[in-house]
């Protein structure tokens, strides 16, 4: 866990403990191959995106604001992978499939014109301060009655589904508003719609659900598609 947290270094010039920081006092922390790890540093994770601290060697250290954590997997089973346990899935917002590229963008690839050539020329797209008001931005965004209830119906939903092992905790169902909050706004609208809901639903849930040794995606797609689907859409306010 120290690799990620930081850990506590014995200075002999002056005889006491200095602090070390870890990569996950950031802004934005990258986490590649996060199932490669172990168990224990996995757990490393868990109170830094749950409460946006760390504590080591018993004091409690606050993270940088704002705070985001992106992660890549390698393929479920592979050798040498350590799956994630349903808690540390559960604090990962969203999940998606990128696939294999397109082959216009391999084509651009073998050209030397993407990949990692190109981070080269990559610069910043917003500082702090902006992203700060952006988050505010999207909490300030409407959700009708009729939201929260249409997003407690998939979540009973899911829960009864077959497929759904594990339903869905109250956390996931807090991480379905706000992100259809931010697709909201990212739309252009200061208010929530259904179509907002479904729209991130996928992203959202698929990866809660299932047990805790896999998480078949496909298999957890179909079930929530099904599930959205079922649910009844709440018609407009009047």
């Amino acid at each position: 866990p120290s690799d990620v947290t930081g850990v506590s270094v014995f200075e002999p010039t002056t005889g006491s403990w200095s602090f070390r920081p870890g990569p996950i006092f950031n802004n934005v922390v990258l986490f590649d191959e996060l199932n490669r790890s172990t168990p224990r540093t996995q757990s490393a994770l868990l109170e830094a995106m749950a409460e946006g601290q760390v504590t080591v060697d018993g004091t409690t250290r606050e993270l940088p604001r704002p705070f985001f954590v992106i992660a890549t997997q390698n393929p479920h089973g592979d050798l040498g992978t350590f799956p994630l346990v349903q808690g540390q899935r559960d604090r990962f917002s969203m999940v998606v499939s990128l696939g294999l590229v397109d082959r216009g963008s391999e084509m651009q690839l073998l050209r030397g014109h993407g990949g990692s050539p190109a981070l080269e020329h990559l610069g910043p797209v917003i500082d702090t301060e902006e992203w700060a008001a952006t988050v505010a931005g999207v909490e300030s965004v409407f959700v009708n009655d009729a939201i929260f209830e249409y997003i407690l119906d998939i979540a009973t939903a899911l829960r009864n589904h077959p497929e759904g092992r594990n339903g869905v905790s109250p956390r996931a169902t807090l991480s379905l508003l706000h992100t259809a909050m931010a697709y909201a706004i990212s739309r252009g609208r200061d208010f929530v719609e259904p179509d907002d809901v479904k729209a991130v639903s996928v992203a959202n849930l698929a990866h809660r659900i299932g047990d805790s040794a896999n998480v078949d995606l496909v298999r957890a797609t179909a079930a929530l598609r099904d599930v959205l689907a079922m649910v009844p859409v709440p018609p407009p306010p009047r």
